[in-house]
Protein backbone atom coordinates (compact mmCIF):
# COMPACT_ATOMS: atom_id res chain seq x y z
CA UNK A 1 0.00 0.00 0.00
CA UNK A 2 2.87 2.40 0.75
CA UNK A 3 4.33 1.92 -2.75
CA UNK A 4 1.00 2.76 -4.39
CA UNK A 5 0.64 5.91 -2.29
CA UNK A 6 4.19 7.04 -3.17
CA UNK A 7 3.52 6.28 -6.85
CA UNK A 8 0.32 8.33 -6.82
CA UNK A 9 1.92 11.15 -4.81
CA UNK A 10 4.83 11.33 -7.24
CA UNK A 11 2.44 11.56 -10.20
CA UNK A 12 0.42 14.28 -8.50
CA UNK A 13 3.57 16.28 -7.77
CA UNK A 14 4.75 15.90 -11.37
CA UNK A 15 1.37 17.13 -12.63
CA UNK A 16 1.63 20.14 -10.31
CA UNK A 17 5.15 20.87 -11.63
CA UNK A 18 3.84 20.53 -15.18
CA UNK A 19 1.09 23.07 -14.54
CA UNK A 20 3.53 25.44 -12.83
CA UNK A 21 5.90 25.04 -15.77
CA UNK A 22 3.17 25.94 -18.23
CA UNK A 23 2.33 29.04 -16.21
CA UNK A 24 6.02 29.97 -15.98
CA UNK A 25 6.43 29.56 -19.75
CA UNK A 26 3.49 31.88 -20.46
CA UNK A 27 4.78 34.49 -17.97
CA UNK A 28 8.32 34.19 -19.41
CA UNK A 29 7.03 34.67 -22.95
CA UNK A 30 5.07 37.78 -21.91
CA UNK A 31 8.08 39.22 -20.03
CA UNK A 32 10.36 38.48 -22.97
CA UNK A 33 8.02 40.23 -25.38
CA UNK A 34 7.79 43.27 -23.11
CA UNK A 35 11.59 43.32 -22.70
CA UNK A 36 12.06 43.18 -26.48
CA UNK A 37 9.60 46.03 -27.02
CA UNK A 38 10.53 48.33 -24.15
CA UNK A 39 14.18 47.50 -23.51
CA UNK A 40 15.71 45.90 -26.63
CA UNK A 41 19.27 46.56 -25.43
CA UNK A 42 18.65 45.25 -21.92
CA UNK A 43 19.63 41.86 -20.58
CA UNK A 44 16.19 40.54 -19.56
CA UNK A 45 15.13 39.34 -23.03
CA UNK A 46 18.52 37.71 -23.59
CA UNK A 47 18.40 36.00 -20.17
CA UNK A 48 14.92 34.62 -20.87
CA UNK A 49 16.03 33.43 -24.32
CA UNK A 50 19.02 31.70 -22.70
CA UNK A 51 16.72 30.01 -20.19
CA UNK A 52 14.50 28.75 -23.03
CA UNK A 53 17.61 27.50 -24.85
CA UNK A 54 18.78 25.55 -21.79
CA UNK A 55 15.28 24.15 -21.25
CA UNK A 56 15.07 22.98 -24.87
CA UNK A 57 18.48 21.35 -24.52
CA UNK A 58 17.34 19.53 -21.36
CA UNK A 59 14.08 18.43 -23.02
CA UNK A 60 16.04 16.93 -25.93
CA UNK A 61 18.31 14.91 -23.64
CA UNK A 62 21.08 17.38 -22.88
CA UNK A 63 22.30 18.87 -19.62
CA UNK A 64 20.06 21.51 -18.04
CA UNK A 65 23.03 23.85 -17.52
CA UNK A 66 24.14 23.73 -21.16
CA UNK A 67 22.66 25.57 -24.13
CA UNK A 68 21.81 23.68 -27.30
CA UNK A 69 24.61 25.43 -29.19
CA UNK A 70 27.14 24.50 -26.48
CA UNK A 71 26.02 20.89 -26.79
CA UNK A 72 26.17 21.06 -30.59
CA UNK A 73 29.67 22.58 -30.49
CA UNK A 74 30.83 19.78 -28.20
CA UNK A 75 29.22 17.04 -30.30
CA UNK A 76 30.42 18.54 -33.59
CA UNK A 77 33.92 17.37 -32.62
CA UNK A 78 32.58 13.79 -32.77
CA UNK A 79 30.94 14.44 -36.17
CA UNK A 80 27.40 14.01 -34.83
CA UNK A 81 25.31 14.91 -37.86
CA UNK A 82 22.61 17.06 -36.24
CA UNK A 83 25.28 19.00 -34.33
CA UNK A 84 27.26 19.70 -37.49
CA UNK A 85 24.11 20.89 -39.30
CA UNK A 86 23.04 23.10 -36.38
CA UNK A 87 26.52 24.61 -36.02
CA UNK A 88 26.63 25.40 -39.73
CA UNK A 89 23.22 27.09 -39.50
CA UNK A 90 24.20 29.05 -36.36
CA UNK A 91 27.54 30.06 -37.87
CA UNK A 92 25.69 31.40 -40.94
CA UNK A 93 23.63 33.61 -38.60
CA UNK A 94 26.47 34.50 -36.23
CA UNK A 95 29.97 33.83 -37.59
CA UNK A 96 31.98 31.64 -35.22
CA UNK A 97 28.98 30.95 -32.96
CA UNK A 98 29.83 27.30 -32.31
CA UNK A 99 33.56 28.08 -32.11
CA UNK A 100 32.76 30.57 -29.33
CA UNK A 101 30.80 27.87 -27.44
CA UNK A 102 33.48 25.17 -27.43
CA UNK A 103 34.74 24.49 -23.98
Amino acid sequence: MGFVNKFILRRILLIIFLLLGIIAAVVAAAWMLMAIIFSPNGKRALNIALAHDQMFNAVTGGDMDETLSERAARLQKSNVRWACVLCKFLDDLDKGHCDDNRG
